[in-house]
């Protein structure tokens, strides 16, 4: 108990914005196609989500309290895919993270964020569909856009 460790509680980084991967042997096939099957995920993921939000934002007759939860969602996982690109490169560079701490710790920060956001928003959703289909005639006057 008395002895002193070489166990320090504070960690120090330095990032030296040189940072390269030790990696330079090539890519292994398998993070390869994992990398590009999560490019594919982005790029469906940003049409599918990008037209949700045009065709809510657009028209009148979709700017109904349930479809402002769906905007929420959709806007939640456009902000989750702006991290999947980064982290598919370091898929493919076999687990390396090319870009720095500070990116690291963003885009890290940025995934939680959208993960909790997007249960969140489930949730808000999930009670509102029980509210209208258990008391219809109260949800009613409770069930407006300012209220959603």
């Amino acid at each position: 108990m008395g002895e002193s460790s070489s166990y320090s509680s504070s960690y120090n980084y330095t990032d030296d914005h040189n940072y390269t991967c030790p990696r330079t042997d090539g890519v292994d096939p398998f993070y390869l196609a994992t990398g590009i099957f999560y490019q594919c995920i982005f790029l469906v993921g940003v049409i599918g989500n990008g037209t949700v939000l045009y065709v809510i934002t657009k028209f009148a007759k979709m700017k109904t309290v349930t479809n402002w939860y769906i905007f929420n969602l959709a806007l939640s996982d456009m902000l989750f895919l702006t991290s999947i690109p980064l982290f598919s490169i370091a898929i493919i560079f076999g687990g390396c993270w090319p870009f720095g701490m500070i990116m690291c710790h963003v885009s890290f920060t940025l995934d939680s964020l959208n993960m909790y956001t997007g249960i969140n928003c489930l949730v808000v959703m999930s009670v509102d569909r029980f509210i209208a289909v258990c008391c219809p005639m109260k949800a009613s006057k409770y069930r407006n856009q300012r209220t959603g």
